[in-house]
């Protein structure tokens, strides 16, 4: 909190202060030296969650040991461990895996034992033809359909694999914001603590000059109400800020998030040069080329059906009464009359066509989607920059003015409590143009992953 006798070379340097100790000290009165180093982390909260050097996160790690922070990539890591969807995932794959694995081999050898006049009629009228076969028989696909079979599963495997890799998308989507939500609403507790404190400060500025005279007893009556409405203010960030930890860690079954401090998130600005590569790397349109390539690997098997199993046969044949061995052969191949593979042909081409115009489809509505984001973000660029760089420093300036002019009893404090209250909208503007902003960063981040860091 800026002193009311503060010099204005001093007011140019409040957001050095701020975040950093000048030398000696952060002030030499008691009286500003206890409510500074109160304010010192929380003002420093106030900083941008996304590019350039945040304090924030030099504060939080100065103070809490390596092992009791919590960054984003560590979340992530930990949730892709250990969420159950994400290891259902991972046994379908294994199941595909094997699967593909056992399309390429050939059927089992069946063996057969045969035997012939086995105690017939023809042993007892003395024509004994009773005998004995031992055969073994292969049925041997043509056509190369062994390995169509095979490719087939594997491109399974590869579709099922984009297909979690969808999943993983947005759960990183899911935990990402709920992430950002902690993070915002530590920022938000910080910035209604802070004003919590600037208007108890103000109490006591009014306090001290109704006691000496300068003010009624009535200017008391504003900021103190103003001082019960932050404090009830600051109670319910801190309960929306308990609940958001606690979804936070609904996502993996590590160190609870009340017991770690979260590392501020850097998201990078968006440098979008080629938006058809960006459409093409989305995860639902990758699902959808997988699935092409699908179709037309299964069109491939379906054609390769034409050509027949040939199934190949030998036995050894045994007649007890001559004591005579002999070899049989055996050559079948199946007649296509009652089922044919043309049915199954059709029915994969209808599958390559409709896989072929919903990727078109897609790629349309992600064009769309893509173009409407960039333009929301360069809108809450500008949006953001002017709160920080224009109508903030303004309301601010003001505001210590009217301090000073209070101090010396030329105004009410009903005049700078209005001013506080302008200055408190335009702070929460501020730092809800930079949430806002986040919150796209991380939309696109969805896109690519690279934005995130």
């Amino acid at each position: 909190m800026r002193s009311s006798k503060m010099k204005p070379s001093k007011m140019r340097q409040s957001k050095v202060i701020h975040c950093t100790p000048q030398k000696g000290g952060l002030s030499s009165r008691p009286r500003r030296r206890t409510l500074l180093a109160g304010l010192l982390l929380k003002s420093c909260v106030l900083g941008s969650l996304f590019g350039g050097l945040n304090l924030t996160a030099l504060a939080a790690q100065a103070l809490a040991p390596e092992n009791t922070t919590l960054s984003l990539s560590q979340a992530l890591a930990d949730m892709h461990q250990n969420h159950p969807s994400l290891k259902a995932c991972q046994q379908e794959l294994k199941a595909l895996e094997n699967q593909a694995q056992s399309a390429g081999l050939l059927e089992n050898p069946q063996i057969e034992a045969l035997g012939e006049d086995f105690l017939g009629n023809a042993a007892s009228s003395g024509q004994n033809y009773m005998q004995f076969t031992l055969s073994a028989s292969q049925k041997l696909p043509l056509g190369g359909r062994l390995n169509q079979q095979q490719a087939v599963f594997k491109q399974q495997w590869q579709t099922q694999k984009s297909q979690c890799d969808l999943r993983k998308r947005h759960l990183d989507q899911e935990l990402s914001r709920h992430f950002l939500a902690v993070l915002n609403g530590q920022e938000s507790l910080a910035l209604a603590q802070a004003l919590l404190a600037r208007a108890q400060t103000l109490l006591k500025q009014t306090e001290r000059l109704i006691e000496a005279g300068k003010l009624t007893q009535l200017e008391r009556t504003f900021p103190a109400t103003e001082v019960a409405r932050l404090e009830i203010e600051s109670e319910q960030k801190q309960l929306l800020l308990q609940l958001s930890r606690q979804t936070l860690s609904s996502y993996w079954q590590a160190q609870p998030v009340s017991e770690r401090v979260l590392t501020p998130l850097f998201v990078k600005a968006p440098q979008v040069e080629n938006t058809l590569a960006l459409i093409a790397a989305h995860p639902q349109s990758q699902e959808l080329q997988m699935r092409i390539l699908l179709a037309q690997q299964e069109k491939e098997l379906a054609l390769a059906r034409f050509w027949p199993d040939l199934s190949l046969g030998s036995g050894l044949r045994w007649h007890p009464q001559s004591q005579e061995l002999g070899l049989n052969l055996s050559l079948g191949v199946p007649l296509q009359i009652f089922s044919s593979p043309g049915l199954a042909v059709e029915l994969a081409q209808i599958r390559l066509e409709q896989a072929t115009l919903e990727k078109q489809a897609l790629e349309s509505q992600l064009k769309r989607e893509l173009n409407q984001l960039l333009a929301k973000i360069e809108q809450a660029q500008q949006r953001e920059k002017r709160y920080r760089q224009e109508l903030l420093p303004l309301a601010e300036a003001h505001l210590e003015n009217l301090n000073r002019l209070l101090e010396m009893g030329k105004i009410t404090a009903l005049q700078v409590l209005q001013a506080q209250q302008q200055w408190l909208h335009l702070q929460t503007e501020t730092l809800r143009a930079r949430q806002d902003l986040s919150e796209l960063y991380l939309s696109l981040a969805f896109w690519n992953p690279a934005f995130l860091n």
